[in-house]
This record gives structure tokens, C-alpha cells and sequence, in this order.
């Protein structure tokens, strides 16, 4: 029972809260949403011309909560999160109602300077610290495809650049089929796109053209793989779960054309799993 009147003392501060009144002006700015939401909220108090402070507000969403970021013309500001925007305004009806008693007499009354509204990161340009600049990925998969060697291991060296979604650069890789000394080494330029699913998961698709022969191990071997000489075009689309930075598991399906030894085009499709190290 003795929580009780600790709940009456709290009702009775919430009456008289929302009972407050706000006759400075309050100019809220940032996300529409958010702002919507506390001006609804500030909508519910009354209007009357006791002493008051102006403010200038910018209103962002922080992941559940609101984040408010006050300021006002006394120079003063203020930076606080909230859990609802009931709770935002009557924090800025609060404090807006502050005397004047430190404001000059010279001052503009009720002039409040905006200050440049902070910009909002962009989720998924800013994910990875390696936007916008040259960046090694090591990979290391096994391949199951069609063709006569079905069965691939592959050690690639990429230098990737992004650009907010776009992805692009070349890589280096050395295959290893299932016949004994059928290795390949073979270059590819790689151009795609690649979004955050999860903080620690992105999906990604590619356009890869290349597989000129840098290197080749084994003569003998005549069949359409990924290890026949010539031009070859292909698409890929992957999932990489970075488990353990800068370390990564990754899923990926391709199909590839390219010029068969036999003659004409052949046709491959594969699916890879590996490791991927961004170092």
C-alpha cells in the first residue's frame, strides 16, 4: 500500500504538467516524422504570456527513442533522448518557460539563431569504414559446378572500392579443379552492388567479366570449367555474415558464360562457400 501515494504524487505531477502552458515560440526542425509527432504533443498545452524562453529545436529519431537537441536564446542548449514525444514535450515546454532573467536587454526578443542541422548518417554508406577508398578482400571457397570438373577450390585476392551501394575493382584467383594439376590462375573486373540486411549481414550482386589465363597447370583437360581459356561473362549474387571482424562466412551463387574449347558457348552455374577476410 505504500506505493500508493507515490502513485497519487505521480498522477497528480502529470496533471500538472500537461496543465503547463507555452507562449514563447518553439521552431522545431529534422525529421518530418519526429517533428510531427512532438508538435502534436506541444498542441496540448495551452498559450499564455507568462516569462518564457524561445528555442530552436532539431528532432531526430535515434534508434527507439527521440533525440532531441534544444537550443535557445540565451545561447543555452541541450541534448537529451526520450522515450515518447509526450515526454519531449514537456521537457521543451519546460523549458521554455524559463525566465529571461540572464537575457540581454539589447537582444531581438524572441530570436533564436538555427544552427546548421547536424547531418543524419547514411545507413548504408557510412556501415563500412572502407567506403570511398581502395580496400584488399581475401577470400578462400569451395566451389561445387556443373562441367566436368564439378568440384573447385578457390584463393582470390580482390582490391574493391565502394561508392554508397556500388562496389567495384578486379581480383586475382587461383582454382584448383578435381583432376590432379588442373590449376588455373585467372583475372576478373568485377562491378555491383551491396546492401546491409543486418548489422553484421550484406547481400550483394555482381557482374564479373574476365577468366583470361594468367597461369595454367594442366593442358590435358579439354572440358568447359571454370579454368578454360578465354573471355567469360557472368553473374553472382551472395550473402556474407560477418561473424568475427574482419573476418566473414560467404554464400554465393553464379552463372557463367564462356567459350568452350569444344566449341561455342558453354553455360556453368555454381555455388561457393567460404571465408572472407577484409584485412
Amino acid at each position: 500500500m505504500s506505493g500508493l501515494p507515490l502513485l497519487a504524487v505521480a498522477a497528480a505531477l502529470c496533471a500538472m504538467t500537461r496543465r503547463a502552458e507555452a507562449s514563447c515560440p518553439i521552431a522545431l526542425d529534422g525529421d518530418a516524422a519526429v517533428v510531427d509527432r512532438v508538435r502534436a504533443e506541444l498542441g496540448s498545452f495551452g498559450d499564455s504570456a507568462p516569462p518564457c524562453v524561445a528555442l530552436w529545436v532539431q528532432c531526430r529519431q535515434n534508434g527507439a527513442q527521440l533525440e532531441i537537441d534544444l537550443h535557445d536564446e540565451l545561447g543555452r542548449s541541450s541534448l537529451h533522448l526520450f522515450a515518447s514525444a509526450d515526454g519531449a514535450a514537456a521537457f521543451l515546454v519546460s523549458w521554455s518557460r524559463r525566465p529571461l532573467v540572464d537575457l540581454d536587454a539589447s537582444a531581438p526578443p524572441g530570436l533564436v539563431v538555427p544552427r546548421p542541422p547536424r547531418p543524419l548518417p547514411d545507413p548504408v554508406a557510412t556501415t563500412d569504414a572502407r567506403d570511398q577508398v581502395w580496400h584488399l578482400e581475401i577470400s578462400l571457397d569451395y566451389i561445387a559446378a556443373t562441367g566436368i570438373s564439378s568440384q573447385w577450390g578457390t584463393l582470390s585476392a580482390a582490391v574493391m572500392k565502394r561508392s554508397q551501394i556500388w562496389r567495384y575493382g578486379g581480383d586475382v584467383r587461383a582454382l584448383t579443379g578435381t583432376f590432379l594439376g588442373n590449376l588455373t590462375m585467372e583475372a576478373d573486373a568485377v562491378f555491383g552492388v551491396e546492401t546491409a540486411l543486418a548489422p553484421r549481414v550484406a547481400a550483394s550482386a555482381e557482374l564479373v567479366v574476365g577468366d583470361a589465363v594468367l597461369a595454367r597447370g594442366s593442358e590435358d583437360i579439354f572440358g568447359p570449367d571454370y579454368g578454360t581459356d578465354g573471355l567469360r561473362a557472368g553473374l553472382r549474387g551472395g550473402v556474407v555474415w560477418q561473424m568475427y571482424d574482419p573476418i566473414g562466412l560467404e554464400l554465393q551463387w553464379g552463372y557463367d558464360v564462356l567459350r568452350s574449347p569444344l566449341g561455342g558457348l558453354a553455360r556453368l552455374s555454381h555455388i561457393a562457400l567460404g571465408l572472407r577476410w577484409l584485412p
